[in-house]
């Protein structure tokens, strides 16, 4: 369905007039982003929660992401502290007895 165009005198006054203009201007920018968020399904009465329910979905991604990040290096410090804590023992021996 093409919205018609406004003919050429019509076109004209709706320029020379500022808040003419201005009204259009906005009416379609409207219509854009209805039909914007209908096509990505966030047209609903529920489109306002589903987008704060996504945020708080990421933000919890992002503080497991950087736990698990941090934990896998911990691990690896740990193990390689213990490889030569274990080097350090076969090459000068356990405790003084």
């Amino acid at each position: 369905m093409a919205a018609q165009l406004p003919s050429d005198c019509q076109f004209r006054e709706i320029c020379e007039n500022h808040e003419v203009f201005k009204q259009v201007i906005e009416a379609a920018a409207e219509r854009g982003a209805k039909t914007a968020l209908a096509k990505i399904g966030l047209a609903d009465e529920q489109a306002g929660q589903d987008v704060r329910d996504l945020r708080a979905l990421m933000r919890d991604w992002r503080g497991i992401r950087k736990t698990v990040t941090r934990t896998i290096a911990q691990a690896i410090t740990m193990a390689i502290l213990g490889a030569l804590a274990a080097g350090m023992v076969f090459k000068f021996g356990g405790p003084p007895e």
